[in-house]
């Protein structure tokens, strides 16, 4: 059964890749650059769907929507999530990898953002290229200077690592393949302001094989990883002809033991259990299993319970944040719990509590009040910037008191996501209020927030 459709076959790379279940419940995929779809499900009217070029997309698989994460980068292929929740992607032909922050707008190869008004557009989060610069073409084959940097500009494959089976050391680093380097690089990630950076870590597989077209790499049940090879012509426009295969391999470290997989036997109190397994496909598995018996009504009544118990008693916030995320896919997480973890100490937990009160584009008096107050007072830059994301996702009156708090930390004015994302939660206000929008100019302590404020009411004056 088709569910989605208004994908452009005319852009012959990197229509729609990437499907993932995300840790809220949503289906994740990418988009690349050459055509702009019209997604919706069959038999939507054009003028109801939603136009959509590079960039992340999800799909809610009961709700029935679809919308727009974030846009930007060039051809996406490869997403994935670090233990707190943060996304990921990797990209082709410029910089590689993505931190994905809902409702971001970042560079592109070419092209106009969807939104005119954009006025600045957000930066990769790694501080390394994979090739010694030049042309692309140059790196193609990944020797020389290219090898030492990492191989080339062509990647595919996302995976933040979070098995069982590989040293500890790999844990919360992310890989992808380098098309042009017949590798497998990786970066490692490292918290910094309200965002991420990435560094250049040691190319971690080499293969034997200049076909070697490695798409996809995900751990498994035992903690190995699976890698799968396209091994075929077209790679970055080169047309060499060569037999199609396809070949998959998998890296482990020593013998793995082998283990029952299917989690849809399990009883809900196991999969309730699984919530706190170190190798996180179990958790996701059981997580998905979980959400399917909520929504077809299967769930036994004592499961809430146990993941409340869960989420209060745990004390390592990863451990937190998966029953909170149960919790949420089953339906769990009212208003009334996420209103409590604003208050949580541990800010990983206050970002998520203000993306699942924002999910349905809607907020209570209570919640848009508290919003309100946490813009003004939060220390942590993280929880700012998931306030400046969620602006995306209120009506246009509940914005003000939360832009205007966001707005007034001049502290925040060097960091690489916060001064963009706030402006892109206001651009919309301008037009809408051009004399509160002066005012707020005014109050405003982040320079480019104030001067893309100017410009947008200088655009609508002209």
């Amino acid at each position: 059964m088709v569910v989605l459709d208004g994908f452009d076959i005319k852009a012959k790379h990197n229509v729609c890749n990437s499907l993932m279940w995300g840790p809220d419940g949503w289906l994740y995929g990418c988009h690349g650059i050459m055509s702009t779809a019209h997604l919706g499900a069959p038999g939507t009217p054009d003028k109801d769907r939603l136009p959509f070029n590079c960039g992340v997309w999800r799909y809610h698989p009961t709700r029935k929507k679809i919308e727009p994460v974030a846009w930007g980068s060039t051809n996406p292929w490869g997403l994935d999530w670090d233990d707190r929740g943060e996304m990921f992607i990797t990209n082709c032909v410029i910089k590689h990898l993505f931190h994905v922050i809902p409702g971001a707008h970042y560079q592109r190869m070419y092209g106009q953002d969807l939104n005119p008004h954009c006025f600045g557009l957000m930066e990769s989060c790694a501080d390394h290229l994979h090739w010694a610069g030049g042309d692309w073409t140059s790196s193609r084959g990944g020797v020389g200077a290219h090898s030492e940097t990492g191989g080339g500009h062509a990647h595919a494959g996302a995976m933040v690592y979070l098995g069982d089976n590989w040293p500890d050391e790999y844990r919360n680093r992310i890989f992808m393949s380098n098309l042009h380097g017949n590798r497998i690089n990786q970066d490692i990630l490292e918290k910094r302001g309200s965002s991420y950076v990435a560094h250049h870590g040691k190319d971690f597989l080499f293969a034997n094989d200049s076909w070697f077209r490695a798409l996809a790499l995900t751990y498994g049940p035992d903690g190995g990883v699976y890698i799968s090879d396209w091994c075929d012509t077209g790679e970055c426009h080169n047309n060499d002809k060569v037999a199609p295969r396809g070949r998959i391999y998998k890296v482990t470290y020593g013998q793995p033991k082998a283990v029952e997989t299917d989690v849809s036997k399990l009883a809900d109190e196991e999969l309730v259990r699984l919530q706190l397994h170190k190798n996180d496909w179990w958790v996701r598995s059981a997580r998905r299993v979980l959400q399917e018996r909520a929504s077809a009504g299967k769930l036994t009544a004592n499961i809430r319970p146990q993941l409340v118990k869960m989420l209060a008693d745990q004390p390592e916030v990863t451990r937190k944040l998966r029953a909170l995320w149960a919790l949420h896919v089953i339906g769990g997480a009212d208003e009334k719990l996420l209103l409590a973890l604003l208050d949580n100490p541990e800010e990983s937990l206050r970002v998520w509590a203000v993306r699942l009160l924002l999910e349905d584009r809607k907020a209570s008096e209570a919640v848009a009040s508290r919003l309100g107050s946490m813009a003004r007072q939060d220390r942590s830059a993280t929880v700012r910037l998931a306030l400046a994301s969620g602006l995306q996702r209120l009506p246009l009156e509940q914005r003000w008191s939360i832009a205007e708090g966001l707005a007034a930390h001049g502290e925040d004015a060097a960091d690489p996501c916060l001064p963009l994302m706030i402006w892109y939660g206001i651009e919309a206000l301008v037009p809408a209020d051009p004399d509160r929008a002066a005012a707020l100019l005014e109050k405003a302590r982040i320079p480019l927030v104030r001067q893309f404020i100017a410009r947008r009411i200088a655009a609508l004056a002209g």
